[in-house]
């Protein structure tokens, strides 16, 4: 009976770890980082309104959207008129700061284009003056 009773919590074990795989293995198989271009939404057709992003995979599980390419308004750097940035020094580009948990790829890809899109009309927004 000792061998039965040991012969079952091995393979309770080795079942515990396949299920804990399985349930893993979406979260395992998401890009660590992707990039992202998106052409925002404006009333210049002819300026410049492409934005793309470097999205990498956080150590909590979410998404950071890295700032790779704004537009200039005027010749002047993007961090004069852009709208809710950060820093991060590790990398040494700035990042959309958000509330929002970004966990899929699909997240961070409506992130990047709220974000371009509320950027670009602020960029439009100045070009009257």
């Amino acid at each position: 009976m000792d061998i039965l009773d040991g012969n079952i919590l091995s393979y309770c074990s080795v079942m515990l770890i396949i299920l804990a795989f399985i349930v893993r293995i979406p979260v395992m198989c998401r890009p660590k980082r992707f990039t992202y271009q998106y052409s925002a939404k404006t009333r210049f057709e002819d300026q410049d309104h492409i934005y793309r992003f470097d999205n990498r995979l956080m150590r909590n599980g979410c998404y950071r959207c890295y700032i790779d390419r704004a537009p200039f308004i005027f010749g002047k750097r993007f961090s004069y008129y852009t709208i809710e940035y950060g820093y991060d020094e590790e990398y040494n580009k700035c990042y959309i700061l958000s509330q929002r948990k970004v966990h899929s790829i699909e997240d961070a890809k409506e992130l990047c284009a709220e974000w371009s899109n509320y950027n670009q009309y602020v960029i439009d927004s100045h070009r009257y003056n």
